[in-house]
């Protein structure tokens, strides 16, 4: 049995990672978050039985020039 997780940005899936293994399909997907995440929001979702499940949704960082606060 498999695991598949996908990352969707802007309503498009922008990488997707299948395996065996529940621990390496986690850590790169993490990895692909990391880097689309710089683009824009993303949405980390999971297969469950056929169906995607959201696993994660994940803000845009770093922010934008101008959005960060001195705070």
């Amino acid at each position: 049995m498999s695991i598949s997780f996908r990352i969707r940005q802007n309503g498009q899936t922008v990488a997707k990672v299948t395996s065996p293994l529940t621990i390496e399909a986690e850590a790169e997907i993490m990895h692909y978050a990391r880097q689309y995440r710089a683009d824009g929001e993303i949405t980390i979702e999971h297969n469950a039985a056929g169906h995607w499940k959201r696993f994660a949704y994940l803000c845009q960082w770093p922010l934008p020039a101008g959005e960060a606060s001195d705070a």
